[in-house]
């Protein structure tokens, strides 16, 4: 069909450049309908003809050679445009990044992982591999999710994506922020926390997981040490403190993604993270 009409388009061409050019400053006739995907329908009207993606839904006469021409190009500029928007949707390539740490936090019965004792710290211990469960990751344990939430499932696992650090680092002036300081469980790189929402389901490993909400900024990242410096006075201490979780409650996920578990299984440093679609 497309060859037909570039050649046919070849015997009309004064007449189908003026419809051309009526046709792209008018628009006419293309309609682009946006529903999960983008591209998913292109609809052209010509002389009572409706064509989607390029398929003929009901006939009709054509008037002459020139109107069939024309509608020939109209349809392949319809479709060539909407395929070649720019946009990675139209690709149908899933976003995706890849794991380059995971970290669990045990619980000790001296109360050190308790966000009271002295001798706490956000960061968890780095490990190659982690088993996810629906409770969570295996031999993770949160002092607020078990005591006040009742250990709920929507925060069975924590999310925080690289450009995180990378901004805290350069942009906002924390060139002291380690990685592992914000306590995630895994950490991506190659997504943005802008990727993620809620409802945004993922794919890392063996394990799928569903994000639920964002992690606010709480004081305990106050612990750390570029900010609870005993050589600073504590009226910066505070000041810095303040601004710290001012910086991360700005944009939604910038300090993290919840997420629970839909599937279980194992996942190691080096996965792949892949955001899914609504067909899959």
């Amino acid at each position: 069909f497309t060859i037909f009409c570039s050649l046919l388009s070849v015997t009309t061409s004064a007449f189908i450049s003026n419809n051309v050019n009526t046709y792209r400053q008018a628009g006419h006739g293309r309609q682009i309908h946006h529903g999960i995907r983008k591209s998913s329908l292109v609809t052209v009207k010509r002389r009572g003809i409706m064509f989607d993606n390029g398929i003929k839904h009901r006939s009709s006469k054509w008037s002459s050679l020139a109107d069939f021409s024309t509608s020939c190009v109209s349809i392949m500029m319809a479709t060539d445009n909407d395929s070649n928007d720019g946009s990675d949707d139209d690709n149908n390539v899933p976003k995706s990044g890849r794991v380059t740490r995971l970290a669990v936090r045990s619980y000790k019965d001296d109360g050190s992982n308790k966000p009271s004792s002295d001798n706490y710290t956000t960061k968890k211990d780095e490990r190659s591999e982690i088993e996810v469960t629906i409770d969570g990751v295996i031999d993770d344990y949160n002092n607020y999710r078990t005591k006040a939430l009742n250990s709920t499932l929507d925060r069975a696992i924590s999310i925080v994506t690289q450009n995180i650090y990378d901004d805290l680092r350069g942009v906002h002036g924390y060139p002291g922020v380690e990685i592992g300081d914000l306590g995630e469980n895994i950490l991506i790189d190659g997504l943005t926390h802008t990727d993620m929402d809620v409802g945004t389901k993922c794919k890392i490993g063996e394990v799928m997981l569903e994000i639920t909400e964002r992690i606010e900024p709480c004081g305990n990242l106050c612990k750390l040490s570029f900010i609870n410096n005993e050589k600073l006075a504590p009226k910066l201490r505070i000041q810095r403190c303040v601004s710290f979780l001012k910086v991360l409650d700005e944009p939604d996920g910038y300090r993290g993604w919840y997420a629970k578990v839909i599937e279980t299984g194992n996942i190691q440093t080096g996965d792949v993270m892949e955001i899914l679609t609504d067909d899959k």
